[in-house]
């Protein structure tokens, strides 16, 4: 699928230690998968993703 138009992202064990910003780009977003990074918080910004059902933050600090 286009890079906008993707449903699911599996951005899980990438030592990530923020949400990139790109993801909001995303619209279509339903599922995100952030876990096992290192993550200790989500920007506001992330509400834009009204089409998001599932969030995984598992294994994060």
């Amino acid at each position: 699928s286009q890079a906008n138009d993707a449903e699911r992202q599996d951005l899980s064990s990438r030592g990530l230690s923020s949400v990139p910003l790109e993801i909001l780009e995303f619209v279509t977003l339903r599922r995100l998968i952030l876990s096992n990074n290192n993550l200790s918080g989500l920007p506001t910004s992330i509400r834009s993703l009204v089409n998001l059902e599932y969030l995984d933050l598992s294994r994060n600090p």
